[in-house]
């Protein structure tokens, strides 16, 4: 997972990107979601248990049924009121759904270059080689305003020049789900160990977190 920030001079903005990166062997017939569910360090968390306990963004994969060169990405913006296994019963929660009209989180580009190394899916099959799977990489690219302006079911991140703010993925905070036709969560495959994404402040700031996925949830991505 990538995470990058992004300043636009014109309207003093600053966006959040988000760029997960999978490989493995995936089908053309293969639904593929990835899940993060964040807290944001500098809220503390007396502010935030009161509406939400955790953020939350999903992002659905597909192929694109006109074209499968292409793929399509389906985003959840949404929010846990509850940690994402509960404490007590030890029982994975199930999360809340914004209404669409207020998701933050959106596909800064469609899937749809002419270019191969700028397509979402790296292909298997070439002029010489044979492959029964469509894919042997997948990456979902999404953004979202540092500060949404939704202080309510949105954990806003604090960041300008010379800070820093982080996003806490709790311990099984990122999930992987391939083929279920309700995603359930007997599918997750989650992250063993907490991670904490260093967010900064600037124009095209980058954050590489794969090597701690890798470590934290890699056995459950080597197919």
């Amino acid at each position: 997972m990538e995470v990058q920030s992004f300043l636009n001079e014109d309207t003093g903005k600053e966006k959040l990107r988000i760029t997960h990166d999978l490989t493995a062997n995936v089908m053309k017939t293969d639904k593929v979601m990835f899940e993060i569910a964040y807290e944001v360090s500098s809220l503390p968390t007396q502010t935030v248990g009161s509406l939400i306990q955790r953020d939350m963004v999903r992002c659905q994969m597909e192929i694109n049924s006109n074209d499968n060169r292409f793929w399509v990405a389906t985003l959840t913006d949404g929010y846990y009121t509850k940690d994402v296994v509960d404490a007590l019963s030890g029982s994975p929660q199930e999360p809340q759904s914004e209404l669409a009209e207020n998701t933050s989180w959106a596909t800064p580009f469609a899937d749809n270059s002419e270019k191969e190394a700028d397509r979402w899916c790296t292909a298997a099959n070439s002029k010489t080689i044979w492959s029964e799977y469509q894919c042997t990489r997948l990456r979902c690219y999404l953004e979202r305003d540092m500060n949404t302006g939704d202080s309510n079911y949105d954990l806003n991140f604090t960041v300008k020049s010379g800070t820093i703010d982080k996003m806490v993925i709790p311990i099984q905070g990122a999930q992987l789900w391939f083929n279920k036709t309700s995603f359930s969560t007997s599918a997750k495959a989650p992250n063993l160990a907490a991670l904490e994404v260093t967010v900064y402040s600037g124009a095209n700031m980058l954050n590489n977190v794969s090597m701690l996925f890798a470590s934290a949830i890699g056995a459950y991505l080597l197919f």
